[in-house]
């Protein structure tokens, strides 16, 4: 009858047991931060209560397309960052993670490119894929459907092209995150009037051009602003900055 497995932060080292399928009430699997290796357990998409499955931080590796049953209602979070995971993202990832609220791929080697399949992904406010080995492409449009998306984070993923502009109307963001890419292309005028919210906007070491937004002045939750290693023209832009 277990419902919450918590061995974060610990020196387990080995492989995820396949009799962890066997645990059919579990919610929430927190295996975080320790020296597991291996591939992660097929038997674990079994799980139709689980709603966190947490396995940051160790040395997994094996594609998630084979390993993961795509098809759970209840699954809220996913984070597999910092591992050894390969592949491409699976096209049903959305469509089968329906209650999606979290999911951290970053810092593996996921190749291919990023899907376009996000608008499956309706409850979606943590996405974060950056540092992986993603071919070249562009941000997916479709993120721009994401309604409840707080957090955005793409860095170093070969990524190239302009930023879609449907990403400036979604009105809940606060973090967005775009750094060491080959985007290109200028910053809309008034990128800030749709972005009440928004405390961090870094897309630094790109190629975006132009005048910096006279706008940004009106981002008034700003708490970080990273426009470095760019190709900005013109005369420098007022920029207000307000500190909480």
């Amino acid at each position: 009858m277990l419902e919450y497995l918590d061995l974060r932060s610990n020196l387990i080292k080995g492989f995820i047991p396949t009799t962890i399928s066997n645990m059919s009430t579990l919610e929430e699997i927190h295996l975080a931060r320790n020296s597991l290796s291996g591939e992660i357990p097929k038997g674990i998409g079994d799980l139709t209560h689980l709603t966190m499955l947490n396995l940051q931080f160790n040395l997994l590796f094996g594609n998630i397309k084979s390993t993961l049953m795509f098809n759970s209602s209840s699954l809220q979070y996913l984070a597999l960052g910092f591992n050894n995971l390969t592949g491409i993202l699976p096209s049903n990832i959305c469509q089968g993670f329906p209650n999606l609220k979290l999911l951290y791929l970053y810092h593996n080697d996921f190749s291919g490119k990023i899907p376009n399949i996000w608008r499956y992904c309706k409850e979606l406010e943590d996405l974060e894929l950056s540092f992986n080995n993603f071919d070249k492409g562009r941000i997916p449009s479709e993120i721009g459907n994401l309604t409840k998306l707080r957090y955005l984070y793409l860095p170093s993923n070969n990524l190239e092209g302009e930023i879609p502009f449907s990403l400036f109307n979604i009105t809940s963001l606060r973090d967005i995150n775009f750094d060491k890419n080959n985007l290109n292309g200028n910053l809309p005028p008034e990128m800030c009037q749709q972005l009440p919210q928004l405390q961090i906007f870094t897309i630094m070491f790109n190629h975006f051009g132009g005048s910096i937004p006279r706008s940004i002045g009106n981002c008034t939750s700003l708490l970080m602003l990273g426009l470095q290693q760019n190709f900005f023209t013109g005369i420098q832009a007022t920029i207000f900055i307000f500190f909480e």
